[in-house]
């Protein structure tokens, strides 16, 4: 059993790569080729964005955009528009509280103003800080829980500067029941400390908090149910690759992700801005990788997959 890690910008970055080929990649033009600009050490461009805990933020500077033709640039940003409408998916398949903790802490800090006299804001700033870069609450290269800083009381304070009607409330969820349920999921250690565990003496499912399996899933339904799918000329398709396993009425079923399934508003979204650059493809090669890749997110279909990957 291996972990799948799905998200809308590794697949569109492929994408956008993957379709350069066959005669796409003899065309040369004016409009392609841009000039090399050496380095210039008495640039005052600021490459250092921001640093915190153990990250330092980089700026680029991208030589050579102004002259990309206007189509280009449109395909560029349909793409972009298409990779950030996923989002959310990322928040939440790295850990099931991500999205609320997200919305919460974003909300929090629109009230800096509020809550900038306190001496612990400063603290929780860096924590949501990592929060962001990291898509969730777990470190994104150790796969541990953040350790925050700040205090359960601090804590409390900034989510009272809230109304009721500005908190990320679950259906039927109270103000009392949110605080105590992310209280414990950010400060108790024992709580999923881990969003991937490789610890062999452990259930590996059970132990990670990664969100492609409900909580009561274990390591061995999982491989009992990818063992019992049905095989492509005696190999396992990419099973698992854009599913989640949970546990309805005893027995382990697959949510997947696709218009229609799972995440349907985000994906619906994301195939929306992908038809825009499959218009404006630089060529038939590029359109036909992309449509390839929005009849996959349509269908969920793992073979489809497959073909987008070969276009």
């Amino acid at each position: 059993m291996k972990f799948k890690h799905w998200s809308a910008l590794a697949l569109l970055s492929f994408g956008l790569f993957a379709c350069q080929s066959n005669g796409a990649k003899e065309e040369k033009s004016s409009e392609t080729i841009i000039e090399k600009k050496e380095f210039d050490e008495n640039d005052d461009f600021q490459y250092t964005a921001e640093r915190f805990a153990d990250l330092k933020l980089i700026r680029y500077q991208v030589p050579g955009f102004d002259e990309l033709s206007v189509q280009k640039k449109e395909l560029l940003y349909y793409l972009y528009q298409a990779a950030l409408s996923g989002r959310d998916i990322m928040y939440d398949q790295n850990y099931r509280h991500n999205l609320q903790l997200r919305k919460l802490f974003e909300a929090i800090v629109s009230k800096e103003d509020k809550l900038n006299d306190d001496a612990e804001y400063g603290k929780f700033l860096v924590y949501v800080k990592r929060f962001w870069f990291s898509n969730g609450i777990h470190h994104h290269y150790s796969n541990n829980k953040f350790e925050p800083e700040f205090s359960q009381e601090f804590f409390s304070r900034a989510v009272d500067v809230l109304k009721e009607d500005e908190l990320p409330l679950k259906p039927g969820q109270t103000k009392a029941d949110m605080l105590t349920e992310l209280t414990e999921v950010i400060f108790n250690p024992e709580i999923d400390p881990k969003k991937v565990s490789l610890d062999a003496d452990r259930d590996l499912v059970k132990a990670s908090a990664i969100n492609f399996y409900g909580p009561e899933v274990t390591q061995a339904e999982v491989e009992t149910y990818y063992e019992g799918l049905d095989k492509v000329d005696n190999e396992a398709p990419e099973y698992g690759l854009n599913t989640q396993l949970v546990k309805q009425d005893g027995k382990i079923v697959a949510n997947t992700w696709k218009v229609g399934g799972m995440y349907t508003e985000a994906i619906e979204e994301m195939v929306n801005w992908l038809e825009k650059a499959a218009v404006v493809a630089e060529n038939e090669q590029q359109a036909l990788t992309l449509n390839r890749l929005i009849k996959y997110y349509q269908s969920g279909n793992v073979e489809d997959w497959d073909e987008y990957n070969i276009a």
